[in-house]
């Protein structure tokens, strides 16, 4: 970092100075995040695991085989088979009769603002996500899950959302840019910086659109996130971008706020003919729904759930409370959000490719818990089980580009598993309530996975929080 760039404004130099200030004052607490934190003995760890007698799910196909026995050396599945598999001293051995064993879920929209969200997305059974918000933290997080010194699902990680100040939606978390120029900066520091992909939001020009997807490219990195108002769709997807986020923002910046159904139909052959898959991430806009019809007595019905949640977005949330339902006469948001549903519907008919998407980790909605709700709520609104196993599964294998070793149970794969006490294609609320999951060399069982939840309600920290965002925010 350049000093000369933090004094080139008062209020930068003001803040550098409290963060100094800060991290001289809290000492050993600053030093302290950079060290891997315990495992918590979560999980037994072998190089080969063997499971026995199991019915694998290919959700993919849509297809089941009994009393299969799977063997996994060093966090790859190198054999599945229905012979019976010798023992060997030392191994792991799970008696799997009468189970069932599906891919762990893939989750392509989360926020993950500390070590909690890790430890609640991996409990319910989500082993791998897209990480759609960079911030600090989830490096230092992420290199310590690459390496194995703590718990937590495989992430990719995108940078902070790249905006342009505007009257559409922006956060504080934004990174703001005025030119084609900064915007190629932008993308190349992010690049360094060690994130893997390139997230676009709302206010972007046409211009600076096209100026992050060719600096993205060049580099190879994936693009993704809010169509912007200020271009087409066809434009947007001209771009080659690794999925669109949110059906609510084809509403919004497509269809102008406006549902009708023959411009909907151009936008789903356009989507079509771009094999651009989709994030419909209908749950979070459903539970702020319910937030605007119910008010107070929504939110503290979903209070424990929301301990999953990071400390410091569920204080938040409960702040906006009042003022989203005082707003609640303003817009119709359950007939939005019911109209969202439809769209997905029509979108899966349509065959194209839809993604689990949580947006896990806001106000209402937490990592996790918010992947399984997210399911339940496509096959809510009419998706067949079996089209969001595979929305959860193959799909976002395939958009993230590594299908050929992930979102499968088959020789070769690695050992991303989620054990269950049914077969999720008859009960998908199995899901709810996972046997065990396998994770690389590492197996948890229902009381290992019952753990990691009330863990991840008391691990997160409020000052950590505030610490990291004026650092990302007003530093870097």
């Amino acid at each position: 970092m350049r000093f000369s760039s933090y004094f080139a404004r008062s209020w930068k130099a003001a803040v550098a100075i409290l963060v100094f200030i800060s991290v001289a004052a809290l000492g050993s607490w600053g030093c302290a995040w950079y060290i891997p934190p315990s495992s918590y003995g979560l999980a037994e760890q072998n190089a080969r695991i063997v499971v026995t007698d199991i019915t694998v799910i290919d959700t993919q196909h849509n297809t089941a085989a009994s009393n299969q026995n799977l063997v996994i050396q060093d966090g790859r599945i190198t054999q599945i088979t229905s012979d019976v598999i010798p023992e060997i001293e030392g191994e792991l051995r799970i008696n799997g009769l009468g189970k069932y064993v599906m891919p762990g879920l893939i989750d392509m929209h989360s926020h993950v603002w500390g070590r909690s969200d890790l430890l609640a997305i991996l409990a319910h059974g989500v082993t791998r996500t897209r990480v759609m918000a960079g911030n600090s933290p989830q490096r230092i997080l992420k290199k310590w899950v690459d390496t194995g010194d703590i718990v937590g699902p495989h992430m990719v990680l995108s940078g902070a959302p790249v905006n342009q100040h505007s009257h559409y939606a922006s956060g504080r978390h934004h990174k703001f840019i005025g030119s084609k120029e900064e915007a190629r900066q932008l993308v190349r520091q992010q690049y360094q910086q060690g994130y893997q992909q390139v997230k676009v939001y709302d206010g972007l020009s046409r211009e600076v659109f096209f100026a992050i997807a060719d600096e993205a490219q060049k580099l190879g990195m994936p693009l993704a996130g809010h169509p912007p108002f200020g271009i087409t769709l066809n434009e947007y997807l001209s771009a080659k971008p690794q999925s669109l986020e949110h059906v609510k923002m084809i509403f919004q910046a497509h269809l102008n706020y406006d549902y009708q159904q023959e411009s909907f139909d151009e936008i789903v052959q356009q989507l079509l003919d771009s094999n651009v898959p989709v994030s419909p991430t209908l749950i979070v806009y459903d539970n702020v729904a319910q937030v605007a019809q119910h008010g107070p007595d929504y939110w503290h019905s979903i209070a424990d759930d929301l301990d999953l949640n990071h400390p410091a977005i569920k204080a938040m949330g409960e702040q906006n409370v009042n003022g989203i339902h005082n707003a609640k006469a303003q817009q119709d948001w359950q007939g939005k959000s019911n109209i969202f549903g439809d769209m997905a519907k029509q979108l899966n008919q349509a065959d194209i490719e839809i993604l689990i998407a949580s947006d896990g980790g806001t106000f209402y909605t937490p990592n996790g818990l918010g992947t399984i709700q997210e399911m339940q709520r496509l096959v809510e609104v009419g998706i067949p089980v079996q089209d969001v196993l595979r929305a959860a599964t193959h799909h976002p294998a395939k958009a993230l580009g590594i299908s050929d070793k992930v979102g499968s149970v088959s020789t070769g794969f690695n050992a991303e598993l989620l054990l269950l006490e049914d077969d999720p294609r008859e009960n998908l609320n199995t899901l709810t309530r996972p046997l065990g999951v396998i994770l690389d060399q590492s197996y948890f069982d229902r009381h290992s996975l019952s753990e990691m939840k009330e863990l991840a309600k008391s691990t997160g920290s409020k000052s950590n929080f505030y610490f990291w965002w004026i650092v990302d925010n007003y530093i870097y």
